[in-house]
């Protein structure tokens, strides 16, 4: 992958982890206790998300890369997104 390429998905990935806060957020339609708690899930799924990719990609293609590192931030945002209010 071309270095400039590499950068631009990462900063890709970057901006959508900063910016499903907002997303997620509002879903809530209101700013109370369930506000932190939507933030504090939304950032561990993101995390493990990206830590679980790290872990399996060397297994299965014997290397960890930062594609998949962004591939992993985003498979846990997608999947905490419909449950972040009630996890």
């Amino acid at each position: 992958m071309h270095p400039n390429n590499l950068v631009m998905t990462l900063m890709g990935a970057g901006f959508l982890w900063v910016g499903w806060y907002r997303f997620n957020t509002g879903s809530t339609v209101q700013s109370g206790l369930d506000t932190p708690r939507v933030l504090i899930m939304t950032q561990i799924s993101a995390s493990s998300g990206a830590l679980t990719w790290l872990f399996i990609e060397p297994f299965r293609f014997k290397r960890a890369t930062s594609l998949g590192f962004a591939s992993g931030v985003l498979t846990g945002l997608v999947v905490i997104t419909p449950a972040a209010g009630v996890v």
